[in-house]
This record gives C-alpha cells, structure tokens and sequence, in this order.
C-alpha cells in the first residue's frame, strides 16, 4: 500500500513541476517571424503622445524619420525605385504611427497594425525596453527600404540599438552636468525657454525623460537575466523532482533529495517572484508613461502628477497572466514538496542517536566527582 501512495505523491510533484515549466513557453515566443508567427506578450504598446514636450518629441521624430528614410532610399542607388510612390508615407519608415502596436516579450517582440503580424524579431539580451524596440523597429525599416542591405535588415536593427545606447549614455552625462542655462549648447539642442509660459525649463524636462530611458535600459536587462535564471531553475526542478520520485520508487529515504527538492523550490520561487515584482514595476513605470483620461480628469484645478513624456498607451499581455498562473503553480508546488520531503526524509539511526546522546551526557568522572 506504501507504494502507490508514494506514486500518487510523485506523480503530484511532476504534473506540477512540468506544468509550471510547460508555461515558460509563452515568454520564448515573439522572437521569429518564420512559421506561425506565435506571440504570447508581457505587454503591448503603441506611440500616441500626449503632453506637449511627448507631442513635439513625436512630431520631431517622426520628420526625422521621414528625411532619413529619404535619404535611405535615395542612396539606394537602384533603378527599382524611379517610382515616385516609394516616396509615399505608408513605405517609409512608421514606427511612431498610432496605428502600429509592439508585442513585446523577454526575448523578442512583434510588430502588428490592425490586427495582422508584420513581423517578429529577437531582442538579444536587452529585454522588453520599449525605446529600444522602437529603435529596434526604425533599424529593421531603414534595412527594408535599403536596397544595397535589404537582406540585413537585423543588422541594422542591432546597430542602431547600439547607438542609441551609447547616445543615451553621452546625452544623459552632457544634460546633468549642464548647469548653466545660456549653455549656447543646450541652446541648439534644445531652444529657448518661453518666459511666459510657467513651465519647467526644457533642460529640466529633457533631463527627466533621458534619466527615465536610462533606467528603463538597465532595469530590463536585470528582468532578462532574472527570467533566464528562473527559466534553468524551472528546469532543474523537474529533474529534481523526478530523482525524488525514483528515489520513492526503490521505497528507500534519503537525506539528500528531500532537501534538493526544498532547496529547488525555494530558489525557484525566490526567482519567479523578483521577476513577477519586477514586471509589476516596470507596469507601473509604463503606466506612467499614459496620457491622463481627459474624462476622468476630475475638477480643473486637480493637478495630476505626471512625468512630462506621456507617449504611450500599454496593455497586459497573455504572457503576464500566464505568468501569474505558473506563479500561482509554483507555490503550491513548494508547499507540497516541503511537506513531501519532510514527511520521506531518511530518520537518523539508532546508532546516530545513541552516540549523540552519549557526547551530550556528562562523563563518569564528573559523575563520580
């Protein structure tokens, strides 16, 4: 009767334990855009402005965006495009369009507009920052309508994300130790402030939005690697599980497999719990990113707090709520195996428990004395 009690036990442990892992899958999806093009993302963007600074930022780019990829096709250098309509709005380069919408997920992102996939690629170990997608994005088009590297369109991408990295990087130390407000520098940059206009200065509100794009950067690619380690460890205990299981199989204890099956629950629970707290901040940091509602405005006088840059609209994807799923999993899978490995643990020897008791008594000379 011992066995099949101790079958049923195992058998618990290893549906959990694969299902728990089986639901990893997801957060590997939107990185190719061969096949079915499947994508179960952690969050959905898309680039709709909102404040005056996000607004004229927009604007900016966007004719930015529309000289380079002039200038991209006219370099092409190819008679494929005498076409005067490869000068049209909808071949350039869109990726501040309001009507596009990035997937992103831990190891790639999708691009799609009214509901149809144009693409899916990897993000390399830069997790799911949503600047660098869109740099990522405005790579990837500058390679499509290029027709010397029209097959390296990834390439591109990358180069471009390095880049802006390093970009980032200068901007971010020039704007901080700015400090004087006639910098003719920051003049050219950035313009003059209106005194008129009761507003932070535009040093102040670019500095605020560089600042926000550099922990953006480093907070995702700490996500990344959390969500790597939580990926091997969810492995781990799956072989963990099953060594526990042939181990009750044969009917023996022991002493070391209830305690690996303690020691992987626990560190894959630690795990999948920074990365689940490090999505939800990095929600909230988007939502931050949100327009205010004009119809939840309140009364005029409210003053709500924003940062300056709202540009974004953000949904949660399928792979956050399967997400919290297998995090629900994996702590009844550590309950269950505590309680398991506590209760077909190896009991200490008679022996063991004799000599211990034996160091622990007084000796028959201080008895006697």
């Amino acid at each position: 009767m011992l066995f099949p009690k101790r079958l049923i036990v195992w058998g618990v442990l290893l549906i959990l334990s694969l299902s728990q892992f089986i639901l990893y899958l997801p957060a590997t999806t939107c990185t190719t855009s061969k096949g079915l093009r499947l994508c179960a993302p952690q969050f959905t963007i898309t680039v709709i402005g909102g404040s005056s600074t996000a607004n004229e930022f927009i604007a900016s780019v966007r004719e930015f965006l529309r000289l380079i990829s002039y200038l991209t096709i006219d370099m092409g250098w190819s008679n494929e495009f005498t076409d005067p309509s490869v000068y049209e709005d909808e071949n350039l380069v869109d990726t501040f369009q309001p009507d596009k919408v990035f997937e992103l997920n831990y190891f790639g992102f999708c691009k799609r507009s009214n509901k149809s996939k144009i693409y899916c690629t990897s993000n390399e170990n830069y997790g799911m920052d949503v600047l660098e997608v869109l740099v990522r994005d405005v790579g990837i088009q500058l390679g499509n309508i290029s027709t010397t590297r029209s097959n390296e369109t990834k390439k591109f991408g990358d180069s471009l994300v390095l880049t802006y990295r390093l970009a980032l990087t200068s901007i971010r130390d020039f704007l901080k130790h700015d400090k004087h407000s006639g910098n003719a520098l920051s003049k050219a940059l950035i313009g003059t402030p209106d005194s008129n206009v009761k507003d932070s200065s535009p040093t102040k509100n670019y500095l605020k939005g560089v600042n926000l794009a550099f922990i953006l950067m480093m907070f995702n690619g700490m996500v990344f690697y959390f969500a790597v380690l939580e990926i091997i460890v969810g492995f781990l205990s799956i072989c963990v599980v099953s060594a526990f299981g042939g181990a009750l199989s044969v009917g023996k204890r022991h002493r070391l497999f209830p305690m690996l099956l303690k020691s992987s629950s626990s560190i894959l629970v630690v795990l999948a719990t920074l990365t689940t707290l490090c999505n939800i901040v990095y929600l909230v940091a988007l939502k931050t990113l949100e327009p205010e509602d004009v119809s939840e405005g309140g009364s005029d006088n409210a003053t709500p707090h924003t940062t300056g840059w709202e540009l974004l609209k953000v949904n949660v994807g399928s792979g956050f709520i399967m997400g919290l799923a297998r995090y629900a999993i994996q702590w009844v899978l550590l309950v269950l195996a505590f309680l398991a490995a506590n209760h077909y643990k190896a009991k200490p020897k008679k022996s063991d428990k004799y000599a211990e008791d034996v160091s622990l008594s007084p000796s028959s000379d201080l008895m006697e004395k």
